[in-house]
């Protein structure tokens, strides 16, 4: 079974002390976007859009930053989790279970009764295998849970 490093703790711990300073490198790299520079780091569904179309975007090599991809993958980290936080809810914790795939990285917990913790490594790392967007639809998952999931066998009936 993997276990937890100290490492990973610091780098964890190094995390949560630089969201806010990753949230402020956001903010200053959509001012300079050709495409998105009217934008600010916000988390209604229309920032999300956007916000996700500027990391695609940088992703395809159709936007330049002048920081590094590490950089920047770190900042969508950042925003996806705060994203979560501020709309629904939750803390930002470790994960510690060896068996998630989630497991030595940040991930936002208790964001609603009974769920799996949301990782925003995750996310990042299907969106640049895959360059689709997909936060809208996870906030109103998130947002709706509940109803979506009382709802989902309706249509079967």
């Amino acid at each position: 079974m993997p276990k937890l490093t100290q490492e990973m703790r610091d780098d964890y711990e190094e995390f949560l002390v630089e969201i806010s300073l990753l949230l402020e490198d956001l903010d200053e790299l959509l001012a300079k976007s050709k495409r998105h520079k009217s934008q600010r780091v916000a988390y209604d569904a229309e920032s999300l859009d956007a916000i996700e179309d500027f990391y695609l975007r940088v992703l395809a090599g159709k936007e330049k930053v002048p920081i590094s991809l590490a950089r920047m993958n770190r900042i969508i980290i950042a925003f996806y989790g705060e994203a979560l936080r501020n709309r629904v809810g939750g803390h930002w914790e470790l994960c510690e279970h060896p068996t998630d795939s989630a497991f030595g990285l940040p991930v936002v917990a208790d964001w609603g009764k009974d769920v799996i913790a949301f990782s925003p490594v995750e996310v990042r790392e299907a969106q640049i295998r895959d360059r689709k967007p997909v936060m809208r639809k996870r906030m109103e998952y998130f947002s709706n849970k509940e109803e979506i999931e009382a709802n989902f066998f309706k249509e079967f009936e």
